[in-house]
């Protein structure tokens, strides 16, 4: 029995490692923000609350709690309750050669319905004159950006292109409603 308890700890402090490196490689490489870092962190917290009080108060003190538990932790080395908050990924989408301003307008109404890591890549595609506006109520965190060069109907990865001098307010317009304005510039990398 207490071989099976040192394994299940020792299991249980590898994972929790294991997800925390994750977390941190990927808020250094800039694919989550320091906000859903924390995010994930008070989840580990959390976990780790109920993996103590699991071996040390009998009415939780079940193996299948404590498997449960692990098996929840490592999900959420990959995952961390993602689909929970603002989406951090987006692409835009620019004309073939295009190199200028950009200008998003979202709405930003409180009652927006969010779009969630997990439901896909949110594209954003820009016009000729480097406008994009949306009634679509998006819940948005500009942390990664991804640039694709649209030539006719086919779509080409341009690694070549960065999205740079990113500035984000929130406006209202005539009608009181807010929209948040996200300004930038594509040019070569």
């Amino acid at each position: 029995m207490k071989d099976s308890k040192k394994l299940t700890n020792i299991f249980f402090y590898i994972s929790a490692a294991i997800g925390v490196l994750i977390l941190l490689y990927e808020l250094f490489s800039r694919f989550i923000s320091f906000k859903l870092f924390i995010h994930g962190m008070i989840a580990y917290a959390l976990f780790f609350v109920l993996f103590l009080m699991s071996n040390h108060f009998k009415i939780i003190n079940r193996i299948w709690v404590k498997i449960s538990i692990l098996l929840w932790l490592i999900l959420t080395s990959f995952f961390y309750f993602r689909y929970l908050y603002k989406v951090d990924l987006f692409v835009l989408v620019v004309p073939l050669g295009y190199k200028g301003k950009v200008e998003l307008k979202i709405n930003n109404l409180p009652s927006s319905t969010k779009v969630r890591p997990l439901d896909g890549v949110v594209f954003f595609e820009i016009k000729e004159n480097g406008k994009f506006s949306t009634s679509s109520n998006f819940d948005v965190s500009f942390n990664r950006i991804g640039i694709l060069e649209r030539s006719g109907g086919s779509f080409l990865a341009n690694s070549k292109l960065r999205f740079i001098n990113k500035n984000s307010a929130t406006k209202k317009d005539s009608l009181n409603r807010i929209y948040t304005i996200i300004e930038g510039d594509i040019i070569d990398k």
